[in-house]
């Protein structure tokens, strides 16, 4: 019989691939909110701060919450 483990990816490579594949847009996203949040001038400190700690907390939604919300209302300030 031939060896199949050869020619099949095991268990351990699938989910890595998919992890990474899910979680590296999930971070640079997270990222660039927070980054997007700090640099922004439009918005007060209390209101900053808000947005740091849903986005830190809650950071898949929090993210599009940020993108949805946030950061339309801090465009319509220019």
């Amino acid at each position: 019989m031939a060896d199949i483990s050869i020619v099949t990816p095991g268990i351990g490579l699938i989910f890595w691939t998919l992890l990474l594949f899910f979680s590296l847009p999930i971070t640079i996203l997270w990222i660039y909110v927070i980054v997007d949040i700090l640099r922004s001038n439009h918005f007060d400190s209390n209101t900053r701060l808000m947005w740091i700690i849903i986005a830190v907390f809650v950071p898949v939604m929090g993210s599009i919450l940020y993108l949805i919300m946030g950061k339309d209302k801090s465009r319509s300030g220019m």
